[in-house]
């Protein structure tokens, strides 16, 4: 990867005033949540769905843990959902444009519902086949709402704007984390599961389904202007 790293060459982008980063925070600032509806709710819903198989990544060792699954095949396990991420992030495109960008964003947000609950629900087998829906997610999060954000940010910025998209959800999970803790201590990693699903389901209808509504009528003003 090193070798493969220097080979690459960054592309022409207009930069930003070195002397007077408060400014150039504020604009940032500004583009982002003030400028356009859509964009706000692309970072925003970016911020969640990136949390919600991040969550993830904490739990599941926990929970194979408490199903009994032993340790020695973890590294196995492991390297099975970094592949199926790399394989949905590879075609997110082309499943993107097979399917829609609507039903493409429903399974992004409705995976991790549905892991969440399959580890609440099920026993060893599940903690394992579960664990896939949230790398399928990851891999599709990554690209679809990546190309959505950056398309819509100005290169001068784009870079910090990725930064606060991963500093925002840290941020989330500085809370999220330790509540999250508690819950298994005091009871277990099925109950923390079940509490996840139903938190990020709940998040499906408040954040995804407005963005959704609104990129419909996005695309139809786009639609009638071009007409």
């Amino acid at each position: 990867p090193l070798v493969l790293i220097l080979m690459i060459k960054e592309g022409p982008i207009e930069k930003m005033s070195t002397s007077n980063h408060w400014s150039n925070l504020k604009e940032i600032t500004r583009h982002l949540f003030l400028s356009e509806r859509l964009l706000r709710m692309i970072f925003i819903n970016f911020v969640v769905w990136s949390l919600s198989t991040f969550c993830a990544v904490w739990l599941l060792q926990r929970h194979w843990q408490a199903n009994e699954i032993g340790i020695k095949q973890f590294g196995y396990i492991w390297a099975a959902l970094q592949l199926v991420a790399a394989f949905s992030g590879q075609y997110a495109i082309r499943f993107e444009r097979r399917l829609g960008t609507k039903v493409t964003l429903v399974i992004t947000a409705v995976l991790p519902v549905i892991g969440y609950l399959g580890l609440g629900l099920r026993g060893a087998i599940g903690a394992i086949v579960f664990a896939f829906a949230f790398y399928i997610s990851r891999g599709l999060t990554q690209v679809i709402f990546s190309e959505a954000l950056n398309w819509r940010v100005p290169s001068q910025f784009r870079a910090t704007v990725n930064s606060l998209l991963g500093l925002f959800m840290r941020l989330v999970f500085f809370v999220v984390g330790p509540i999250m803790g508690i819950v298994i201590d005091r009871y277990n990693t099925q109950t923390a599961a079940l509490l996840l699903g139903a938190a990020f389901g709940v998040l499906c209808l408040t954040l995804l389904l407005p963005m959704l509504l609104h990129l419909g009528k996005v695309t139809k003003a786009t639609k009638l202007e071009s007409n």
